[in-house]
């Protein structure tokens, strides 16, 4: 029931969402004309799902878009791999919006297709997908062993990718049951694989993991060291999103040495990727770290300053997320709507088949009517006929008598 529903909501969203148009470091000018480029259903789902990829860790509109789009066009064609890719790829959208309940539901969809498959690539990353479920619900050792699965499986399969990645969720694991020694093994495990490869966005957050896993340690210096390697791996992929992050924690990492002036630096080379982000929930916080920073200081005009920031930011978040509610509530009820009268359609279909089949039953009842009639009739037939012979033969003995 609810692979149907989902299917059915993927349906609506995928007539309902417009198609945007690329932008960035693509030479195709829109996704219509990538689209119409590729001839191939199959291929063009992989093509959708690549899409939607591009804008999934911000969450925008188009990731789900193209998702949703790449998840209808594979149950169309009854494409069972690209329906359970789409379902992860859906899961991994929502996962980012922190929408974890839609997340868990497409993961699990995804994760049962693969393993309807038996594709083992698929299955690990399914147990990948269902360890983040657990470790969001902080049942670290349920995730630690989905994680381990998933290593289990990539390690047959020979992914180094794959296998780098499992070895930092593992490491995050460990990092949260306080097993800092396993946890610090696994991450350098990570390290030597996501190097070899040049994995520069991996190597990025690896390296701000250790750097967490420092600070937790009391080890200051090593955590400071660890998310400058962190700082530079993003910078050199100009990863907008974890060089925020990154500025923050380094901020709060001088916070606690007490150097005040390095911690409010980092705190506004953190807001200012944030604008260029246009991440106004990053840019409240930041403004209330340099409120607190400036009152540590005894700088009290600039504390207020900042806290009034905050203050008007917050209200402006708040009046965002409540015209995108008003927003989503509207658009579930339209969806209501028009799954209520797919629903009626459904229901139609149904009856109008069941009549068909009835019909046919009918048919194939009267038809055996027939043959039976017609097997009695013949025998009928030759009965007579015998009978008539012995009738015969009778009267010409009583003659001869």
């Amino acid at each position: 029931m609810k692979r149907i529903t989902l299917f059915i909501i993927s349906f609506i969203l995928a007539y309902s969402y417009p198609i945007y148009i690329l932008k960035a470091q693509r030479d195709v000018a829109s996704v219509d004309e990538l689209i119409e480029s590729t001839k191939n259903d199959t291929t063009r789902v992989h093509v959708l799902l690549k899409l939607s990829k591009e804008y999934q860790s911000t969450a925008e509109p188009k990731g789900l878009d193209y998702g949703v789009n790449a998840l209808v066009l594979a149950n169309k064609m009854h494409y069972t791999k690209g329906i359970a890719l789409a379902n992860n790829n859906l899961g991994d959208f929502y996962w980012y919006k922190y929408d974890f309940e839609s997340s868990e539901l497409y993961y699990n969809e995804g994760f049962k297709l693969f393993k309807s498959l038996n594709d083992s690539a698929g299955i690990a990353e399914g147990y990948r997908n269902i360890g983040w479920i657990f470790y969001n619900r902080k049942e670290f050792i349920e995730a630690l062993e989905s994680h381990r699965n998933s290593l289990a499986i990539n390690k047959q399969l020979q992914l180094k990718k794959q296998i780098g990645q499992n070895y930092n969720d593992v490491a995050i694991c460990y990092k949260n049951l306080k097993l800092y020694d396993s946890a610090l093994t696994n991450y350098f495990k990570a390290l030597d694989i996501q190097n070899n490869l040049g994995n520069k966005n991996e190597l990025s957050a690896v390296y701000e993991n250790i750097g967490e896993t420092y600070d937790e340690m009391n080890e200051q210096k090593l955590a400071i060291e660890n998310t400058f390697l962190a700082l530079k791996y993003a910078k050199a992929v100009n990863n907008k999103q974890y060089m925020t992050d990154i500025y923050s924690k380094l901020s709060n990492l001088y916070k606690k040495e007490e150097n005040y002036d390095l911690a409010i630096d980092y705190i506004k080379l953190s807001t200012k990727a944030a604008r260029q982000m246009d991440d106004k929930n990053m840019i409240k916080d930041n403004y209330k770290s340099l409120s607190e920073l400036y009152a540590l200081q005894k700088r009290f005009d600039k504390a207020l300053y900042y806290n009034k920031l905050s203050s008007i930011l917050l209200d402006s978040v708040h009046d965002e997320a409540n015209a995108r509610l008003e927003t989503e509530m509207e658009q579930t009820n339209n969806l209501q709507n028009k799954l209520l009268a797919i629903k009626n359609l459904e229901k139609d279909k149904e009856i109008t088949e069941q009549k068909l089949l009835q019909g046919k039953k009918i048919k194939l009842y009267l038809s055996g009517f027939g043959v039976i009639v017609a097997f009695f009739a013949v025998f009928l037939m030759r009965s007579n006929k015998q009978r008539e012979k012995l009738n015969h033969y009778a009267l010409k003995v009583h003659r001869l008598g």
